[in-house]
């Protein structure tokens, strides 16, 4: 091993792997929505919303499944439909160039969307070509949701399947 250059302090390893890092920041992440939601900082949803879905992805990475064999993945396992739903979103933030906030957009009361009223909901989503069996997955599972539930069952999944070794 090469001694570190004068000067520059060695780092250590960190304590915590990516996944577990990545685990926490989704768990911060759904926990920031709520107190913001209760707060009424939109700011603050949209930004924790956005985070949340890049901490969803990062986990997501780990499984090795393509976009186009997501929902055969989750086949009938509710938990992974859902997984396979937020995972849309984050895919419709990335691959339409838009705001988390845009790709599905959001309620806010007392003047919200819904056929349950207002508040921070997930709400339609046009299909993307090419994937619309994810968008009947997110329309299962997230649509007229608060923005919070998904992303909190999603990281209770991930909390307790590790993905499979490479």
């Amino acid at each position: 091993m090469t001694p570190a250059p004068e000067g520059l302090t060695v780092v250590p390893e960190p304590s915590f792997s990516t996944r577990e890092i990545a685990l926490a920041g989704l768990a911060d992440a759904s926990q920031a929505i709520r107190r913001a939601i209760d707060a009424d900082d939109e700011a603050s949803i949209l930004t924790r919303t956005a985070e949340a879905l890049g901490h969803l992805y990062a986990l997501w990475s780990a499984y090795g499944v393509n976009g186009k064999q997501q929902v055969a993945w989750a086949a009938s396992d509710v938990e992974r439909r859902n997984v396979v739903a937020m995972v849309y979103v984050r895919g419709e933030v990335a691959h339409r160039g838009v705001h988390a906030a845009m790709a599905v957009g959001f309620g806010e009361g007392p003047y919200g969307v819904g056929p349950f009223g207002g508040g921070w909901l997930w709400r339609e989503c046009p299909a993307r070509p090419g994937y619309e069996a994810s968008a009947v997955l997110y329309e299962e599972q997230a649509l007229w949701c608060w923005v919070y539930e998904p992303l909190e069952r999603a990281l209770a999944w991930f909390a307790t399947h590790e993905p499979p070794a490479r």
